[in-house]
């Protein structure tokens, strides 16, 4: 009620306000207006007085926070509305092409980048970040919520008739149309999430002290956290619900949700856009949503079709049969750079919030051994790799953590290209050449690995050559073994790899835990896929998990980078940039601190290509 009376005040604020206003603009005579003007200065007084009043309120309220761009009850205001363009034309459709098809569609079982972007296209939040502010939540599924002083607690207020995707179930051929979403939905996906029988440890552990929810009424839930945790205030904004009327299964049979085959080749959500179907080994396609309760993306459709070659991917871009593709960096600077191709297409060139490394299994020999793992590193000519591969258009990394945030240490220097001191700490762990057949040996085997590559992935399968040829120089013995990437995925699933090239994408804010603490290494599909396990890493990740101060978390996060560069678990690479071509007739593409967003796209009446 606090809430209520709070915002009421300031409605009759703006009332004041707006009569005041409109008096004075009806005066027609000068001597009028000295009175006017003295009853214009008690308004202002008793304005003033008001706001006095509501600054006590809020003062007064106890240990909550109202949300910023809170919208009232009738939850007027959405995120990133400053985007939208008041000239834009609806209508229209966007395609583009993914390297690999997905295992499957559930992102809680299913780590893949693609799946996670597909839930993000389909499913709403709490709240979404600004693009333009990304430090700054603004309101979503919720039109408020309120957060305890102790950051401990959040209750959240969601809008009135927001609707889950209508959909028909695969499995019984039950139909469920204009169903609500729920503050139900949102404690089922903490209730799937903590079940020991789903493997979803990726998303688990952000999660592991997180209480409750609690759930009041349809519209209203309360999250509680039971230890400070610094990413809550991002978690719990960042939430999604779960639909329970479509992953309906019994928890203590697991499978149903995890092997619902398909149930799991579709997506049900609340968000812009509604999963229409998936063409096996050609396409994923996705319309949108006209009972959305926020502004409607300004285009009708996204097309997303399977193309592994980039060479294949370039040709259908000139075709016009893509309209928007990510390009090589050999692309970007040596094909894409003719007149008839700027004609048609702008090209967008921005930091990339993700790196690249190459990983060393570190529970099979060699690599159980630091000075195995430091000898490849030095072996690695990541300045070639730069220059010959990347054509420049990367940053060289020595960490885990994004190279523009404070989580980054920049005085850790990349371990030079040294082959003499890569040979001796190979001889120092045992390696030399006792048959003189110029590959290293110890007790009778040769030091020889897999380095395990996607196939079609032509950055890796250079890199991997490149690092072939050095490798040899020391008398190690590189075989490259390109496969499928749900071949890929489940090798890494399996720990069943030697050495593996892959890139890690990071949020705004990132925490190390499920990549670098040593309790995710036998989670199934856990992320520590190398099996890196160091006490004093473990002990910097909990800690930090407890701190707000950035400054003081910082300094614990170089800590652990420092750790990583000397234990050497990766070959950490690059951060490349984000390289993207599109078709010119798409209006409003802008790069925003968080990227770019294409449901601001719009294409003006005339230049339409796909009309319905």
């Amino acid at each position: 009620m606090g809430g209520q009376s709070t915002f009421v005040k300031v409605l009759l604020i703006l009332i004041a306000i707006i009569l005041c206003a409109g008096f004075f603009m009806t005066i027609d005579s000068v001597s009028r207006m000295t009175v006017s003007v003295e009853r214009l200065d008690e308004d202002l007084s008793s304005i003033r007085e008001e706001i006095a009043d509501l600054r006590n309120d809020l003062s007064e309220a106890g240990p909550t926070i109202a949300l910023k761009n809170a919208a009232g009850a009738d939850g007027g205001v959405f995120a990133n509305m400053d985007l939208r363009d008041p000239a834009a034309f609806e209508g229209d459709a966007i395609v583009t092409a993914m390297q690999s098809e997905s295992g499957n569609l559930n992102y809680l079982i299913n780590n893949e980048s693609s799946v996670g972007d597909f839930w993000g296209m389909t499913n709403d939040s709490v709240a979404e970040r600004s693009y333009r502010n990304p430090d700054e939540w603004q309101p979503k599924l919720a039109y408020a919520w309120e957060i305890s002083d102790d950051k401990l607690t959040y209750t959240v207020h969601l809008r009135n008739g927001v609707l889950w995707h209508d959909f028909t179930d695969p499995t019984t051929g039950e139909s469920f149309k204009d169903v609500e979403v729920t503050a139900d939905d949102f404690k089922f996906f903490l209730d799937v999430i903590r079940n020991p029988g789903i493997p979803c440890g990726p998303t688990r552990n952000y999660y592991e002290d997180l209480k409750e929810i609690q759930v009041f009424d349809k519209h209203t839930f309360r999250v509680v956290w039971a230890k400070r945790y610094w990413m809550s205030k991002e978690l719990t904004p960042g939430l999604s619900p779960l639909p329970k009327h479509v992953y309906r299964f019994d928890p203590e049979k697991p499978d149903e949700f995890t092997e619902n085959t398909e149930r799991n080749r579709m997506i049900v959500g609340c968000g812009p856009w509604v999963f229409e179907r998936w063409d096996k080994g050609n396409r994923f396609v996705f319309v949108r949503n006209e009972k959305y309760y926020a502004p409607k993306p300004y285009l009708k459709r996204r097309t997303i079709r399977i193309i592994k070659e980039p060479t294949a991917r370039l040709q259908a871009l000139r075709s016009r049969t893509l309209d928007r593709i990510g390009l090589q960096p050999e692309q970007w600077a040596e094909q894409t750079d003719d007149d008839a191709f700027n004609e048609a297409f702008r090209k967008f060139r921005y930091p990339n919030r993700a790196y690249y490394y190459i990983g060393y299994n570190m529970q099979r020999d060699p690599f159980k051994d630091r000075r195995v793992r430091l000898a490849c590193t030095h072996l690695v000519d990541r300045k070639r790799i730069l220059n010959d591969v990347y054509y420049g258009l990367a940053q060289i990394v020595t960490g885990p953590f994004y190279v523009k945030s404070t989580s980054y240490d920049k005085t850790v220097e990349p371990w030079p290209l040294d082959v003499d001191r890569a040979k001796e700490l190979l001889a120092e762990a045992g390696w030399r050449d006792t048959d003189n057949d110029g590959v290293l040996d110890k007790d009778g085997a040769r030091l020889e690995f897999t380095f395990m590559t996607v196939s079609g992935g032509r950055i890796f399968e250079r890199v991997a050559e490149i690092c072939r040829e050095d490798f040899a120089k020391a008398g190690i013995v590189v075989n490259i073994n390109p496969v499928e990437w749900s071949v890929y995925t489940e090798r890494l699933d399996e720990r069943n790899f030697e050495v593996c090239m892959l890139g890690w994408s990071m949020g705004w804010d990132q925490d190390p835990y499920q990549i670098w603490h040593s309790s995710q290494i036998d989670v199934p599909k856990g992320s520590n896929h190398v099996g890196f396990r160091n006490a004093e890493v473990d002990r910097l990740i909990e800690e930090a998990r407890r701190v707000f101060d950035v400054d003081k978390r910082s300094e614990m996060y170089h800590d652990l980078h420092r750790i990583l560069h000397d234990e050497q678990p990766y070959t950490f690479l690059f951060t490349p940039d984000a390289l993207v071509a599109q078709d010119r007739r798409f209006r409003n593409a802008i790069v925003y601190p968080l990227g770019m967003n294409v449901d601001v796209f719009w294409v003006a009446k005339t230049e339409q290509k796909y009309v319905e």
